[in-house]
């Protein structure tokens, strides 16, 4: 159990991380700096599975604040997802999925299993359609 509050911890710190870094960036002619991904997209998706992997853990024994936090975290890797790719369908899979977690975060803090699981299969619906349409093969 600890170990796994600690890779959420550092998955947590290493989403803040980037998004401090982002907003702390000067803007330059008064509009913001366009974001861009450190990662390759293929590492940011292992992270994304160990996250869905946490909250089902979490689900299953009950840890509804580990499962939250990690939801969370997932959200904001779907929003940084959304810059991994110049395509509207591929940015239009992101914000789904973000919007799913936030949801399924909400879930986890109101302890309703079913409604957990019910979101986590929602967000492997959309994990699975993308996958279908923009994974290498």
């Amino acid at each position: 159990m600890k170990q796994k509050w600690m890779i959420i911890s550092g998955s947590f710190a290493v989403v803040l991380g980037i998004s401090l870094w982002a907003s702390a960036e000067p803007k330059s002619s008064g509009s913001a700096k366009a974001f861009k991904p450190v990662m390759k997209t293929e590492h940011l998706m292992h992270g994304q599975k160990k996250l869905m992997g946490d909250i089902k853990s979490a689900i299953g024994e009950k840890d509804w604040e580990a499962g939250q936090t990690a939801a969370w975290v997932l959200a904001e890797l779907a929003n940084v997802n959304h810059y991994q790719r110049d395509d509207a369908t591929y940015h239009g899979f992101a914000d789904t999925m973000s919007k799913q977690c936030v949801e399924l975060a909400a879930m986890l803090s109101k302890k309703d299993e079913k409604g957990a699981k019910d979101a986590v299969n929602a967000i492997g619906k959309t994990c699975g359609a993308c996958h279908d349409q923009f994974e290498k093969k």
